[in-house]
């Protein structure tokens, strides 16, 4: 068996680890990443390591752009004389309600209100209607904002970390 089998067998593997840590954040509530690497039977490190080559970015910081998708679709599709931020916002784990709104604009173009004043307004919802595709859109708005903000043209996959949110 030769080095290109070997890193054959070591891709497949990454993809497999990245696969099963998007399957688990798809639970409610979220787990930490403590409680992902153990449920895929990895260190953490390997599952930093499997994140930064297969995503671009660290598991923690892919974990809270899923939280904040998950919070987008809850605000556009939940039913709004129902449902109201800060209760969604702590259900997908958001405690700082002032930091998880400036993120949320600059993620999605628009206050958490105004994505729930639209569903308001919208007479006939579609639940369940957002797809993984809308998160790629998300993180690729995120990367192209960034991008513009340093001054350069459009980036891809290792510059998604740099759009900003959750600097700590």
């Amino acid at each position: 068996m030769g080095p290109i089998d070997q890193e054959t067998e070591a891709a497949c593997r990454r993809r497999g680890i990245v696969a099963r840590f998007e399957d688990l954040l798809e639970a409610e509530p979220i787990p930490s990443i403590t409680e992902i690497a153990a449920s895929l039977g990895v260190s953490r490190r390997m599952l930093s390591e499997c994140c930064k080559k297969s995503l671009g970015m660290s598991p923690s910081r892919y974990r809270r752009l899923r939280r904040m998708q998950l919070m987008h679709r809850a605000l556009r599709d939940e039913n709004p004389d129902l449902v109201s931020i800060s209760a969604v916002a702590h259900r997908y784990g958001f405690r700082d309600l002032g930091r998880f709104a400036a993120n949320y604009r600059t993620l999605y173009g628009e206050l958490p209100s105004a994505t729930l004043q639209r569903n308001r307004d919208v007479a006939e919802r579609t639940p369940g209607s957002a797809t993984r595709e809308s998160f790629v859109i998300a993180l690729t708005r995120c990367n192209e904002q960034a991008a513009r903000r340093r001054g350069q043209g459009r980036v891809t996959g290792r510059a998604l970390p740099a759009c900003g949110l959750y600097r700590h």
